[in-house]
């Protein structure tokens, strides 16, 4: 089974710079703003869109050495999606939208590969000790590049 988890419950609200960049006509938006609107109407019923999020996580250990999986990604892009056996990769989190708000949440012990559940079971003894930066994003492609930062956190 996998190892026990973990829930973090965050919530974000626009930048006022972004809010009043929501506000002009939606021709004038950059292109991961375009690709977040898409992502935000359409994930909870579209897998493949939904395999388009992507995290970025870095983990700094103080006066600690990290597991070698965890320093081979540390601060990489990580698609949070399912390995496919043929077709566009299908999102692992849930996506749930009721109203204004959007909930999406994401099981490392389901989503993840049993390597990387591995190391991160080593790293949760030391957590208290570690400071942990995640960013979102959606994965662009063509007319939806450059990507831009949805939300971040750090701990």
């Amino acid at each position: 089974p996998p190892p026990r988890g973990h829930q973090v419950i965050l919530w974000w609200r626009l930048t006022d710079a972004a809010a009043t960049l929501a506000r002009e006509p939606e021709h004038a938006w950059p292109p991961y703003l375009k690709l977040w609107k898409r992502w935000v109407e359409r994930a909870a019923d579209d897998a493949a869109l939904r395999g388009r999020l992507k995290g970025i996580a870095r983990v700094e250990a103080r006066g600690r050495s990290l597991p070698a999986l965890v320093n081979q990604y540390n601060g990489t892009p990580v698609l949070m999606a399912d390995s496919p056996f043929y077709g566009p990769r299908s999102g692992v989190a849930d996506v749930v939208r009721s109203g204004d708000a959007l909930e999406f949440s994401l099981d490392v012990g389901r989503g993840f590969s049993r390597a990387s559940n591995y190391a991160l079971a080593e790293l949760l003894p030391e957590l208290p000790s570690l400071s942990l930066a995640v960013a979102w994003t959606i994965e662009g492609s063509g007319d939806d590049l450059p990507e831009g930062l949805l939300g971040c956190f750090a701990v």
